[in-house]
């Protein structure tokens, strides 16, 4: 691991991601941080819609949403006592300005609501990366790798069950790591690349809507090591008291 990662692997406990080197964007649900307006405006109150989530990495890649009917729901103490976005799988979705290169690693904690069918995006990155599904009946944490390649995890967790999620993206390369586990549960020759993708949080682009609850998402431009990238996880299972 590179100077960088193995700082952040010394913190153990308490690893955010904006700590760690080259996050460009940085969303959790658990900081007062979502907001009525685009433009910031007042937070949002319980159950309220939300039209900005702050980017806390530092670099205003904030994620929003200009049509109030297509806004998220601020879901106060919703999972583990920590807050959470709700996005109900209809049309709720959300725009960021960050696009990264590969190779980019990216980081999801998050809940499944409802069993679901046919193709979903938990988020999409504009171009390069992301977490889809493409199951007929939702059951387990998958990947659709454009332009066709199915990549099916091991990480099955029940509706409203929580789940943290690793996926790194290189050139030829895709890996996905799950909950605590220490090696890749799923892995392609063919990297996620999808020309036409949105930057985008609960759907891609305008289709594709997922009914999740998000607890955070964070985007890394650039390959992070095995260890961080577990400690990551670790941390936001402890957080968000996930099970292994």
């Amino acid at each position: 691991p590179s100077r960088e990662d193995a700082m952040s692997f010394r913190r153990m406990r308490h690893v955010k991601a904006r700590e760690v080197q080259g996050c460009v964007l940085a969303l959790d649900a658990s900081t007062p941080s979502m907001y009525d307006a685009t433009s910031g405006g007042s937070l949002a109150a319980a159950d309220g819609a939300v039209a900005r989530w702050e980017d806390i990495s530092g670099n205003a890649n904030h994620a929003t949403q200009s049509t109030s009917g297509a806004r998220p729901l601020r879901k106060v103490a919703s999972v583990s006592g920590n807050d959470a976005l709700l996005f109900d799988g209809s049309n709720d979705t959300m725009s960021y300005s960050s696009s990264p290169s590969r190779p980019n690693t990216s980081l999801l904690v998050g809940q499944r609501v409802s069993t679901q069918s046919g193709y979903i995006s938990f988020f999409s990155m504009s171009g390069y990366g992301g977490l889809f599904a493409r199951t007929s009946s939702y059951s387990a944490i998958s990947s659709y790798v454009n332009p066709g390649v199915d990549l099916p995890t091991t990480l099955d967790p029940a509706n409203n069950t929580s789940f943290a999620v690793t996926v790194v993206n290189e050139v030829g390369d895709v890996r996905i790591y799950g909950n605590s586990a220490g090696s890749a549960i799923a892995s392609s020759s063919t990297e996620i690349r999808g020309p036409g993708f949105a930057a985008t949080v609960g759907s891609e682009g305008s289709a594709r809507h997922v009914n999740a609850r998000f607890c955070c998402l964070a985007i890394w431009n650039r390959m992070v090591s095995v260890p961080v990238n577990q400690r990551l996880r670790h941390a936001s299972m402890r957080k968000w008291r996930i099970a292994s």
